[in-house]
């Protein structure tokens, strides 16, 4: 998309792109942002605009494990170059409208920048409203117009260690609006006009099944039956072969109306395209062994299906492996439909993490390391919430309790302990610190509970204990299921020596969350980033 470049009613406009390399204008003019430090910053506030972003998290993004002594100094010192490029009118000391200092952090002014991201979600929001009115010609515009904001692939200069899963989530958004697209352009007749773009981007995504859906689709209205057929046979061949996982539902119905020439397959606004994929979908990751506890617990969090997945070593018979993983998943009673997988890996947490983005998984559950060190590179590139689960049976417990804070990974613990809660029919407490004088969690609680029972009518008591070493700890109960997110600096200091404890206390049965960019389990449908949806904001 063109910069902008003019001012409204003599306001400076402040336009930042991250829907490819980051970059940034003032007036139409290119702001430069030079060394990898003040991009990473610039990212950060703009990915969370509106949002308070803590220092620790900053230090998270710019230095992992390695803060220096003088971060908070750093930090301040690439904050103030940042006004002066972004804000220059700004006089050092006084408030920035752009980029104003908001504790824990600071937090950028959505209302004083124009945000592509903001713009794209804008023209998504547009196109599925006229989708679901049956104006497939204004959707296909509305999509479109959203797909040529993009430069490439999102932050791609920036270190993959830190928005890695940012990334990952800007390209499924991308992937959904091309989907759309395809979907009102199916409607429109124009199948003989997608045969490339599809071809590429099923090639480019070979295990979105979804995509490979609308192929075959357009591909048998062509009148190319026996190439639909094939395109079929093809997703198979890497879901099967790569995987170890049959296609889903939606793909076997699809060949089978093929075989069958349904007249239903026919071009028409009420049944032309494949309707889209709803199922919420948590995918399971473990060992053999580990599976059947952790499918229970995944089973609690998701009515939906679950993708039950194993990984082995690189050189392991995936055939033996797919036999063990389907073994173990046929014990545990779930609510949800299992389907089973296995894969083989040298780098699991990668790996995993580009399943989640693949398979469109809301939530990736596995098994806490009886260390505690927590799997870094799986945190940092999933786009979904990750549980890290040490439950071994769920019937044990007869309430669910969550210390909260308020941070990022504290409201996705919350949404996650109250579909828990309310799967198991048991009762939910929000539990913070009385510091005296120093105040207490009383009204973020109150934030908290008020937003569950908004969004998803699960009612939260709140309780307070005195601050003290260990007090988050001491007051997790013997027979309660504690659910936490992970601490704000995870990356520097691990689970922390509070989160540590708590886990020691409440050992077999506590789960940590790590937040994700994507919506989470609550999320209302036709939700796509923090921007739309977050439970936080439910709670103003």
């Amino acid at each position: 998309m063109a910069p902008l470049r003019r001012r409204y009613a003599g306001r400076v406009v402040v336009d930042l792109r991250l829907l490819g390399p980051l970059e940034a204008t003032r007036n139409g003019a290119d702001v430069p942002l030079p060394g990898v430090k003040l991009r990473s910053v610039l990212a950060t506030l703009t990915l969370n605009a509106g949002e308070a972003v803590s220092v620790d998290r900053l230090a998270d993004v710019l230095w992992a494990d390695a803060p220096p002594q003088t971060l908070m100094t750093q930090i301040q010192a690439q904050i103030s170059a940042l006004r002066r490029r972004l804000d220059p009118e700004h006089a050092p000391g006084a408030a920035s409208e752009l980029i104003a200092t908001r504790p824990p952090g600071y937090r950028l002014n959505p209302a004083a920048a124009s945000i592509d991201l903001r713009r794209f979600e804008d023209a998504m929001r547009e196109g599925r409203e006229a989708l679901a009115a049956g104006l497939m010609d204004p959707a296909s515009a509305c999509f479109r117009r959203g797909l040529e904001m993009w430069r490439g692939a999102a932050l791609a200069d920036l270190p993959r260690e830190s928005f890695g899963g940012e990334a990952a989530r800007l390209e499924d958004l991308r992937l959904a609006a091309w989907e759309q697209a395809i979907d009102a352009d199916l409607a429109l007749g124009r199948h003989d006009q997608l045969q490339g773009e599809l071809e590429v981007l099923c090639a480019e995504h070979p295990y979105r099944e979804t995509l490979w859906a609308k192929r075959m689709l357009a591909l048998y209205r062509c009148g190319r039956q026996a190439d639909a057929l094939a395109a079929f046979r093809a997703a198979r061949r890497r879901l099967v072969g790569d995987l170890g996982i049959e296609p889903g539902d939606h793909l076997r119905v699809l060949e089978g109306a093929i075989l069958r020439q349904d007249p239903s397959l026919g071009v028409s606004v009420s049944n032309a395209t494949a309707p889209p994929e709803q199922t919420r979908r948590v995918l399971v990751s473990g060992t053999p062994a580990d599976l059947p506890s952790l499918i229970e617990v995944a089973g609690a969090l998701s009515d939906g299906e679950l993708l039950a997945v194993g990984h082995v070593a690189a050189d392991a018979d995936l055939v033996q492996a797919t036999r063990d993983v389907r073994d173990a998943c046929a014990q545990p009673a779930s609510r949800a439909r299992v389907r089973a997988a296995a894969f083989r890996s040298r780098n699991a947490a990668r790996d995993l993490a580009r399943l989640a983005q693949e398979q469109n998984a809301e939530l990736v559950v596995v098994r806490l390391g009886e260390d505690g060190v927590l799997p870094l590179e799986l945190l940092s590139g999933c786009p979904a919430d990750v549980a890290l689960v040490d439950v071994r049976a769920l019937d044990r417990f007869v309430i669910v309790m969550t210390p909260f804070t308020g941070t990022t990974h504290d409201w996705a613990a919350l949404a996650l302990s109250g579909r828990v809660a309310a799967a198991l029919a048991l009762p939910l407490e929000l539990v913070g610190v009385d510091a005296g004088d120093a105040g207490d969690a009383s009204r973020v609680l109150a934030s908290a509970a008020l937003a569950l029972a908004r969004v998803a009518e699960i009612d939260a008591v709140p309780r307070l204990v005195r601050a003290a070493p260990g007090a988050l700890a001491g007051a997790a109960a013997d027979d309660g299921l504690v659910v936490t997110g992970v601490p704000e600096g995870y990356r520097r200091v691990g689970l922390g020596p509070a989160r540590q404890a708590l886990v020691e206390r409440a050992r077999g049965r506590a789960v940590l969350v790590h937040a994700g960019p994507r919506p989470g389990v609550l999320a209302p449908a036709g939700s796509s980033t923090r921007f739309t949806w977050s439970l936080a904001g439910a709670s103003g």
